[in-house]
């Protein structure tokens, strides 16, 4: 569990965002009994887990950065994990529910 300093990096809605997202790869991670043990094999297996569960953009982010947050060694370590969300990202049609209409725009 991480000291009261470090959760204070994030909002309480961030945390419970990554404690969810964490929660499931690591239920998923014990059903297949997947233990990766390097930096390399967590990245891996995070695009496996996306891969395989059909995950969204934004709860494929969560995943990603939960695992960096709660261990700081996998920062910058998850290379192919974040070219994979850079790529949902890129082929994500963004779907606005107000429509951007000039006078909105004016602000």
């Amino acid at each position: 569990r991480l000291g009261e300093h470090a959760t204070k990096l994030i909002s309480e809605t961030t945390l419970a965002s990554y404690e969810k997202a964490l929660q499931a790869f690591v239920e998923w991670l014990l059903e297949q009994h997947r233990y990766p043990s390097t930096v390399a094999e967590v990245d891996c297996t995070l695009v496996e887990f996306k891969n395989l569960t059909v995950l969204p953009k934004r709860k494929f982010v969560y995943t990603i950065a939960a695992p960096e947050f709660y261990v700081p060694q996998l920062k910058r370590g998850l290379v192919w994990s974040r070219h994979v969300a850079e790529g949902l990202q890129a082929s994500h049609a963004t779907q606005n529910t107000v429509p951007a209409v000039s006078s909105v725009c004016r602000l």
